[in-house]
């Protein structure tokens, strides 16, 4: 049986024929159980930031259309309405953009009767001003986006349009999309943002769409979730947290919004296929001669394996720029988790990674937290000093662990709040330093005695295994840990711990 039998009808028609062809004698609606029209100006710039970049790219020069994504319409034959389910959000900036750009002629003058999207909410009135005021001066002769105008931007957008008789039928396709996978993830979107930033150059954009999914179906995924979601957890769980928790004062979670927003909206375009190289950290000793005059100088080997110049927090740009900078994390990540390594530094720590992170079955925020801060350290440093850095972090997680309960998100959010290691690496010259100070830190005991169970009690003795102590348990578990740790360092390069 086809969709149009199901009473499901699907199209992908252009803008022009949204309203030529599916209007008809119907009015298009925004029902009034929709939430208030929420853009911002800020978003809305974007999107035309994104139209300019499309209308210089090989996709507007191949003739393919500019896709607005899905809209989902509730074909109400008694009352001659079509709702808008899913999908007012974008129609609603259209028709203020469309007005802005062409007037008299834009599709809410034209079909005003046929159309009514009613916003009384203040906020929404508020935002649709400032956007129609912003797109009409910056898209008029002169503006920065007069080539909107110029090459008809309304006629190259296309939508995939799912119109259904059945009201019951509209709401269940709408959670469908936004519940079971059919909505593109953020990582899906930063990919076609990027490949169509990429400048003029087919062989570039082929190569960076394979580098990407050979990225993505590495087959293990070093923050153990499903393979699939390895480049998702990389981007999400790392470089984002990596990019944005600074000082005492982050989000969590990383929403949609907030991951777009850092790796796309922001970025600047700069309509050719460069990336920007900023100062990448290194050491190196002068040695001056009695004239005070360099006789010699010595470069540092930190081994950092990268692919390309980046640092986690530096700027970027759209297009290629974005492809190697994530390539070169990826690269990190695997040569610090997964692939086998001669580097003592980078085997000792691995080593240390399984037996008390992975054989424990620890939770996620736990070896989530350890990845992040290791491909941080490794980042600044390399190799030197990774593995007592290692020991360090573990010893602070460790705290953690033996301290709540149920180790939760929150447990890692106040002690990193009080604590910032991704700041305290950024700042420090030299790996002695950040070591020097981890060693210092110690969280609020929040028990005399304290908690225990099947996971703390599994995270200790992997401890005491791994330490080679016995295991006892009257003892002070974080205070000889520390002694543990410490002793490891100063038999190792005592000089650490000499200021």
């Amino acid at each position: 049986m086809s969709n149009l039998h199901c009473g499901i009808m699907p199209s992908n028609p252009t803008y022009k024929e949204l309203f030529n062809d599916k209007l008809g004698k119907y009015t298009l609606c925004v029902p009034p159980y929709q939430r208030p029209y929420v853009w911002t100006l800020k978003k809305a710039e974007t999107l035309l930031n994104d139209w300019k970049e499309y209308l210089l790219s090989n996709q507007y020069q191949n003739g393919i259309d500019y896709y607005m994504g899905t809209i989902i319409i509730h074909k109400d034959d008694v009352n001659h309405k079509l709702n808008i389910v899913d999908g007012q959000q974008r129609i609603t900036t259209l028709l203020i953009l469309d007005y802005a750009l062409n007037g008299k002629s834009s599709v809410i003058i034209r079909y005003k009767k046929q159309i009514e999207i009613d916003v009384k909410n203040y906020n929404s009135k508020k935002s649709i001003n400032a956007i129609s005021t912003f797109a009409a001066k910056c898209c008029k002769k002169g503006g920065r986006y007069e080539m909107l105008k110029q090459n008809n931007i309304f006629q190259h957008l296309r939508f995939t349009v799912i119109m259904t008789e059945n009201e019951d039928d509209a709401f269940t396709f709408f959670d469908s999309q936004n519940n079971r996978g059919v909505q593109p993830s953020a990582v899906d979107v930063l990919k076609a943002v990027h490949l169509r930033a990429i400048h003029a150059d087919e062989e570039l954009q082929k190569k960076s769409a394979c580098l990407w999914e050979k990225t993505q179906n590495i087959g293990e995924n070093i923050f153990r979730n499903k393979s699939e979601e390895y480049l998702n957890n990389l981007i999400v769980i790392a470089l984002w947290r990596l990019r944005t928790w600074k000082g005492s004062s982050f989000y969590y979670e990383a929403s949609y919004e907030s991951v777009m927003h850092e790796f796309a909206e922001k970025l600047e375009y700069t309509g050719k296929n460069n990336i920007k190289v900023y100062t990448v950290p290194s050491s190196f000793e002068l040695l001056i001669d009695s004239d005070m005059k360099i006789k010699k100088e010595t470069l540092s080997d930190t081994n950092t394996i990268k692919p390309y110049p980046f640092t986690v927090r530096q700027p970027l740009v759209k297009g290629i720029c974005f492809f190697t900078f994530v390539e070169t994390y990826h690269h990190i990540a695997t040569e610090l988790f997964l692939n086998d390594s001669k580097d003592s530094e980078i085997s000792e720590m691995r080593n240390l990674f399984n037996k008390l992170y992975i054989e424990t079955e620890s939770t996620h925020y736990m070896s989530d937290y350890f990845i992040m801060l290791m491909i941080f350290y490794f980042d600044k440093f390399g190799s030197e000093n990774l593995y007592y850095f290692a020991l360090c972090i573990d010893y602070i997680i460790g705290q953690w662990r033996t301290e709540y309960y149920f180790f939760r998100k929150e447990a890692m959010m106040n002690v990193t709040q009080k604590n910032n290691i991704i700041d305290k690496i950024q700042i420090s010259y030299e790996s002695k330093d950040i070591i020097r100070d981890l060693l210092e830190i110690q969280i609020e005991r929040k028990h005399e005695k304290a908690p225990t169970n099947l996971p703390i009690e599994r995270y200790k003795h992997a401890n005491f295994v791994y330490f080679g102590k016995e295991e006892t348990e009257d003892s002070d578990f974080v205070n000889n840990k520390k002694e543990w740790v410490r002793d490891i360092i100063e038999n190792g390069k005592q000089e650490l711990f000499i200021k």
